[in-house]
């Protein structure tokens, strides 16, 4: 309990008791209930007046102020005992939770290679591996029952990744992970899979959070100075930027080399969006790559000639994008 809530349960306590000893309505049974809870209260200890440490019930209570005299001297009474321990509250000293992760990330257990490419880049710029929480990995974090360990690392946690994907959002316990992140901390960072429907997102994340993308260079760069903000890596300019490299060149690979070997990472970013939301319009797409609508424009025409995308009508006059590889 915080030094401010102990405080308000002190505070309650005393209109309680004046309303016991001097108003003769006091609630007997908030009464005996917030006494208990103050009696109970390590940092109390040792600072308890006995009239509040003995047992009395609310008429009892009322009794013993009585013959303090009328109710001035009551009132006095209690403020003397209440302030006592009110004043004792100076000398606590606040606890707060040891936070045994730097970094938690919340992922589908299918999407396990794409987020090691955000633990990659987190490791590059110094985060303590064995300060990020992945439970796709057993020796980072997961040492019991999965629930409890993430439980735990939920609470003791110092920032958030969320990997946002159609698995996540099938996934009835990465949704309860992003609830709690949410309610939480406001130190979250969504990164999204390639091609993510980014209407889809509702809650409370949803598509006014924005979202970073794997294929971009800038986006981790940007992830980093955030997160930088609440750890205070303070890394070396040099070793971000060859670290986001890295990252981003690693994920488009992933998806081009053998596969798409004549398309920049612009273009593979692109044809994944059209392949996984073949109804988008273009200012959707525009978008989400965060870039003019001329220059989609050039690198949709680049995939048309490159014979990856071409352009259908339904009905005649509503534009699909069939993926053709």
């Amino acid at each position: 309990m915080s030094k401010e809530e102990i405080k308000q349960l002190l505070l309650r306590f005393k209109t309680v008791l004046l309303d016991v000893a001097t108003y003769y309505q006091g609630d007997s049974y908030e009464y005996e209930k917030l006494r208990e809870s103050i009696i109970n209260i390590p940092e109390l200890q040792g600072q308890i007046p006995s009239d509040i440490l003995i047992n009395y019930t609310a008429d009892e209570f009322r009794s013993l102020m009585q013959t303090k005299g009328g109710y001035k001297d009551r009132r006095d009474c209690i403020s003397k005992m209440m302030n006592g321990m009110l004043l004792s509250l100076d000398g606590i000293q606040e606890i707060k939770p040891n936070k045994l992760f730097d970094v938690f990330i919340s992922h589908s257990s299918k999407d396990k290679e794409l987020a090691e490419y955000l633990v990659n880049f987190l490791i590059n710029i110094g985060v303590d591996r064995n300060k990020i929480f992945f439970s796709s990995i057993s020796e980072m974090g997961v040492s019991k029952s999965i629930r409890q360990d993430i439980k735990e690392a939920l609470h003791s946690s110092k920032f958030y990744f969320i990997i946002m994907s159609n698995n996540y959002l099938s996934s009835p316990f990465c949704l309860n992970e992003e609830g709690a992140i949410w309610y939480i901390s406001d130190n979250y960072i969504v990164f999204a899979d390639a091609g993510f429907n980014y209407n889809a997102l509702s809650g409370f994340i949803n598509n006014d959070c924005p979202l970073r993308s794997f294929a971009k260079k800038d986006d981790f760069i940007k992830a980093y100075e955030i997160m930088n903000s609440v750890l205070e890596l303070n890394a070396n300019k040099i070793i971000v930027d060859n670290a986001a490299s890295e990252a981003a060149n690693k994920f488009c690979s992933a998806y081009s080399s053998d596969v798409f070997p004549e398309l920049n990472k612009r273009e593979t970013e692109l044809y994944l969006i059209l392949k996984n939301n073949p109804n988008y319009r273009i200012d959707d797409i525009a978008k989400i790559m965060n870039i003019s609508r001329n220059t989609l424009l050039v690198l949709i025409n680049n995939l048309i000639n490159e014979k990856y995308v071409e352009k259908q009508y339904v009905d005649g006059k509503h534009l699909v994008w069939k993926c053709l590889k």
